[in-house]
């Protein structure tokens, strides 16, 4: 079973205030199924637990062109054939009618519980060794490089607390992007999410201080700076109504 597909229901609850899909439903859509996809080959958390290990996402870039009317994601995963840094996987999202309206590239690296050091991703082969599908989700797997130069200001300060954190004890990679989105200060933004690329240089931890530097305009660049260094950067392509 190299590939998994489930299905997820877009609620009022997974929506904005102009009824566009959140950021954050889309990577919580994209957790929930590469979790349970790495549970069925056998290297997921439970199974990494007992050897001392752990996975957690470096980058993601994902596309969008969910409309407001679209109320069913259908979403297929697959992991990509590993190197000795990192492993990729991939996403395909369709509606209800079968048109392509999400697609996403992710780079995942594996960790030592303990020392936090990354791992080679073939140490557990022994888990999962293949077969890996040869095809890819069509997303060019190319990060833009972002920096807090001049351009950016502090919007914010982020103090991490209880609620941001996941079963490894750091904060959930879907709530970096709810910091990016908090940057957006008018009531009146009617912006659909297009295309997003975040990437995590460090893990944020309970009691963290991070400054979210911003530079915004049709696009939303976003930079975490904990104790001076970049911790997180996010970057948001957004489509606006023609007026």
């Amino acid at each position: 079973m190299n590939s998994l597909t489930k299905t997820y229901h877009i609620e009022i609850s997974n929506v904005d205030a102009n009824f566009n899909v959140t950021p954050k439903y889309i990577m919580e859509m994209l957790q929930d199924i590469a979790t349970d996809h790495a549970n069925i080959l056998g290297f997921g958390w439970n199974d990494l637990r007992k050897e001392n290990k752990v996975w957690v996402l470096s980058k993601i870039k994902v596309e969008s062109s969910i409309e407001k009317d679209t109320s069913v994601i259908n979403l297929t995963t697959w992991p990509l054939q590993p190197n000795r840094f990192f492993a990729g996987r991939d996403f395909i999202g369709t509606d209800g009618n079968g048109n392509v309206v999400l697609r996403a590239t992710s780079i995942w690296s594996l960790l030592d519980i303990q020392s936090r050091k990354m791992l080679n991703p073939h140490d557990i082969d022994h888990l999962y060794g293949g077969p890996y599908l040869e095809k890819n989700a069509g997303v060019e797997a190319k990060w833009e490089k972002l920096t807090a130069d001049e351009s950016y200001g502090c919007r914010y300060v982020k103090n991490v607390r209880w609620t941001d954190l996941d079963i490894n004890r750091h904060v959930n990679n879907t709530n970096y992007t709810q910091w990016a989105m908090d940057c957006i200060d008018s009531p009146d933004f009617n912006g659909k999410i297009r295309q997003m690329e975040v990437t995590f240089h460090s893990e944020c931890l309970m009691g963290d201080e991070i400054k979210i530097m911003c530079n915004n305009g049709k696009s939303l660049r976003c930079v975490g700076i904990k104790d001076g260094k970049t911790c997180f950067t996010a970057k948001f392509d957004f489509a606006f109504p023609e007026n």
